[in-house]
């Protein structure tokens, strides 16, 4: 199952994201757009793992 690692690469790059997304609003819409793509079978993880 790759939803695992699907998994996993979500929240790798919320950490990472989330981090920079502090100080660049812009950056948040950047990414959320660069994760819809590669978590586009784990929709439902990509959903839990943004901030509002």
């Amino acid at each position: 199952m790759q939803e695992q690692s699907c998994r996993s690469d979500s929240e790798r790059y919320v950490k990472v994201f989330a981090f920079h997304d502090r100080r660049t609003a812009e950056l948040k819409i950047l990414w959320r757009n660069l994760l819809r793509l590669p978590l586009g079978m784990c929709s439902h993880t990509r959903t839990n793992s943004l901030p509002s």
